[in-house]
């Protein structure tokens, strides 16, 4: 597939992407490396299998864990798997209108609203909205400025448990800097939020599971916007 591929324009995206992937891991920070190699065949070979979708930011970081951990073929199968299969279906993430991500940020919008409503209220007070913090998060796995350790943890656990655990550490790191947000405007929101991976450590997995209540909810919210015909609405009032 690799040797197949014959847009420029998608093979230059994936180069300049997996530069900034992992930058500081072993494994991927020497440029035209193996590691990076390895990165730039598996992404190539499956914008070139699934043309439609092609090749999108945030998967450089989920395939680089992949790689990380197998060879290149398997690597490719398991990231065809993870976006194309049912129990996974990530291709939302990336596919034309974002369905999936847009989805996401909704749930995560009502879950605060519902379990953290003080910090609801202070986000809408400083205006301060998923989008603005929490996309790369779920369109990375938590890869984005996390640490390599973590972010590998935390890919397990979402194989495991599946995308409601990616709430469940939304809410436990939210949770776990409530009160220092509290003390912030808008600007000081989204800059800490930005780097907020780098002031966790493995206990926030811990603290994910004291949510593990919100599944009931999340399915729930699911439903309010089953319908296409409503959804924009509900969305445009949370500035999804």
């Amino acid at each position: 597939l690799v040797e197949k591929a014959k847009d420029k324009t998608v093979s230059d995206c994936i180069r300049k992407d997996i530069n900034r992937t992992f930058p500081t891991n072993k494994k991927f920070k020497l440029k035209d490396g193996q590691g990076q190699v390895s990165l730039f065949n598996v992404l190539k070979a499956y914008a070139t299998m699934d043309p439609v979708l092609g090749y999108c930011q945030g998967m450089s970081f989920i395939c680089a864990i992949l790689v990380f951990y197998m060879e290149d073929d398997d690597a490719f199968w398991a990231l065809v798997k993870l976006i194309k299969a049912p129990e996974y279906n990530l291709s939302g993430l990336f596919s034309p209108g974002l369905p999936l991500l847009r989805l996401f940020l909704y749930i995560l919008s009502r879950l605060i609203e519902i379990f953290l409503p003080d910090l609801f209220m202070h986000f809408n007070d400083t205006n301060v909205k998923p989008l603005l913090y929490a996309s790369e998060w779920f369109s990375t796995l938590f890869a984005y400025n996390f640490p390599f350790d973590l972010s590998v943890r935390i890919f397990d656990l979402f194989l495991l448990e599946g995308t409601d655990f990616l709430f469940q550490l939304c809410l436990a790191i939210l949770d776990k800097f409530e009160e220092d947000l509290y003390d912030m405007n808008f600007e000081e929101i989204i800059l800490f939020m930005k780097d907020v991976g780098n002031k966790l450590d493995v206990s926030i997995l811990e603290k994910a599971y004291e949510f593990k209540n919100i599944r009931r909810e999340i399915k729930d919210i699911k439903n309010e916007v089953g319908d296409p015909d409503t959804r924009e609405e509900i969305y445009g009032r949370y500035s999804i």
